[in-house]
C-alpha cells in the first residue's frame, strides 16, 4: 500500500496523503522522479515498462521513474527507484538535478488521471546492461540508444514511447547543448 503526498497546482504539499490508486483515480497533483542515465558516446539508457503496468504498459520510458512516497524527499526517491527498478545502488552525489516539469495525462478511458511534477535528474555513468536486475516487475528490458536516435524517435511521433513532450524537449535542450559546447 503506497501512500503519496498530495500537492497543490504549484507543487506545494497540502498536508493530505492518499493511496497511490486513489491519487490517480481522483487526479490529484503529486511528485515523481525521473532519472536519465547518460553514458559515453551520448548513450541514453531506456527501459521498457512491464506489460503489466496500469499506465503505458510495454512502452519505452526514461531510465528510471517512480513516485515519491509520503514524507520522502526527491533524492531519496530517485535512489530508491533506481535500486528497485534496475538494481543499481547509487550515492546521492551521482544524481544531478536538472529541472522539474509538470505533466498531465488522462488514460484508460478516464480511469487513470495522472497529474505529476517530475523532478528530473541526470546520472553520467557507463551502465553494463548485463549487471542490471529487474526484480520488482516494473521493467521488462533495458537498452542503450544514441541521443540523436532518441531525438529522431521522439520527433517521428514515438508511438511506443511514454509521452513526455515537455520533458523530452528540456532533456534534449540540456543534453544536446551540453554535448556541442
Amino acid at each position: 500500500m503506497e501512500l503519496i503526498d498530495i500537492l497543490d497546482a504549484q507543487g506545494n504539499k497540502t498536508g493530505r496523503v492518499k493511496l497511490k490508486a486513489e491519487v490517480h483515480r481522483d487526479g490529484d497533483w503529486h511528485r515523481a522522479v525521473h532519472v536519465w542515465f547518460l553514458g559515453p558516446g551520448d548513450q541514453v539508457l531506456m527501459q521498457r515498462r512491464s506489460k503489466h503496468k496500469e499506465n503505458n504498459p510495454g512502452k519505452w520510458d526514461v531510465s528510471v521513474a517512480g513516485h515519491l512516497s509520503a514524507g520522502e524527499e526527491s533524492v531519496q526517491a530517485a535512489l530508491r527507484e533506481t535500486k528497485e527498478e534496475i538494481g543499481l545502488i547509487l550515492a546521492p552525489d551521482a544524481l544531478s538535478y536538472q529541472f522539474t516539469v509538470t505533466e498531465e495525462q488522462i488514460i484508460n478511458n478516464g480511469r487513470y488521471i495522472d497529474r505529476e511534477f517530475h523532478d528530473v535528474y541526470f546520472v553520467r555513468k557507463e551502465v553494463d546492461l548485463a549487471a542490471l536486475s529487474f526484480n520488482d516487475g516494473e521493467v521488462d528490458e533495458v537498452r542503450h540508444i544514441a541521443l540523436r536516435d532518441l531525438q529522431r524517435w521522439v520527433e517521428e511521433g514515438g508511438a511506443d514511447l511514454v509521452p513526455h513532450p515537455d520533458e523530452y524537449a528540456m532533456f534534449f535542450q540540456k543534453t544536446i547543448l551540453a554535448s556541442t559546447v
